[in-house]
């Protein structure tokens, strides 16, 4: 039947004429897995918290011309909180303007010129630095790779030069804004202290002192009471501190003490230390007034005040506490302090 006389546009390609010289390829074999790819983009308007942003999203496009289907794939960006991935299934994709409609006014009906490929989008309308609708969003074709360059130029088709692609910038609210990310930009970058860096940098690093309770001057004691060793340890990531008995710890590793009974070694449950009594608080304000032990307060024959009690730092007990007071205080001599 004549195509003119049934109401179809005149087809893309002309019309196969038989050559005896040449034995007829279908086009699925003559074409089989060649794909054109296309670079390109497309932009995504925000709005969120006052502030309008525009995105730009890169893209690749694919057409596969065994069946002159299209697909449009988005690189996928691992935590982005977007889907991502394929944009658009691989089949026939019509151009914007002609969706048709059935009886129930739905997209998509049915009709004599279903069949037109001037409907359909065709490898000779895609060129670099052209734009293609697709389904209401429009697609930035910025480069191509070198085979589909040379598909397209030895059709006759004139491949533009490629793009780039422009990048995502958050627009400001007003003037002011400007002004402010202008000047920012100039100064140096600015520390934010999140809660939960500490937390990431310091877990499980542990300073560790020997001490002693110093109480000489006191009445009543006996001779191995007046110097009675414990262990002192300063948690780094929340500045907290615990003393424990020397003496109980050794027996306990040796196992001479069951693990049930480690808290009998506790003197100082893990807390903040502050350096002075802490006065009856009537108001939050009160509590601003406290100083706790640091670190830096934390150098060997140093006097710690432990609720009243005089405890000194006479070694450090580990590398990790030798190492961090080197690298972060220049201390150099770690020699034990004699008491009498």
């Amino acid at each position: 039947m004549d195509r003119e006389l049934a109401g179809l546009s005149p087809p893309i390609y002309p019309p196969y004429k038989a050559d005896a010289s040449r034995p007829f390829i279908p086009k699925t074999v003559l074409y089989d897995r060649l794909t054109l790819r296309f670079d390109g983009f497309y932009f995504e308007d925000s709005l969120a918290w006052g502030y309008s942003r525009r995105a730009v999203h890169p893209v690749k496009l694919c057409y596969y011309l065994e069946d002159d289907t299209i697909s449009v794939h988005e690189p996928v960006t691992p935590n982005s909180g977007r889907p991502q991935g394929k944009l658009v299934r691989r089949h026939k994709v019509l151009k914007s303007g002609h969706e048709t409609k059935d009886e129930d006014g739905r997209a998509g009906g049915g009709g004599r010129d279903d069949e037109s490929p001037d409907k359909f989008w065709h490898w000779k309308d895609l060129n670099v630095a052209s734009d293609v609708d697709i389904f209401g969003r429009r697609f930035r074709l910025t480069n191509c790779n070198q085979w589909t360059r040379e598909f397209l130029m030895s059709a006759g088709i004139q491949v533009n030069a490629p793009e780039d692609v422009p990048e995502s910038h958050p627009p400001l609210k007003n003037k002011n804004d400007a002004a402010a990310a202008a000047s920012r930009s100039r100064s140096a970058p600015q520390r934010r202290n999140h809660p939960l860096k500490k937390f990431l940098e310091h877990d499980g690093q542990i300073l560790r002192f020997g001490c002693v309770w110093d109480r000489r001057g006191e009445e009543n004691v006996g001779l191995d009471e007046r110097l009675k060793p414990y262990v002192m340890r300063y948690f780094l990531v929340d500045d907290t501190i615990q003393i424990t008995d020397a003496e109980f710890e050794s027996n306990q590793k040796r196992g001479l003490y069951s693990s049930n009974r480690a808290q009998e070694a506790v003197l100082l449950r893990r807390q903040r230390l502050p350096k002075e009594p802490r006065p009856i608080m009537t108001s939050p304000a009160d509590a601003a007034d406290i100083t706790f032990y640091d670190p830096q307060d934390l150098m060997l024959a140093n006097v710690i005040s432990v609720h009243g009690r005089r405890f000194v730092l006479v070694e450090t007990g580990d590398d990790f506490t030798r190492s961090f007071y080197r690298n972060h205080f220049d201390v150099v001599d770690f020699t034990p302090v004699q008491l009498d």
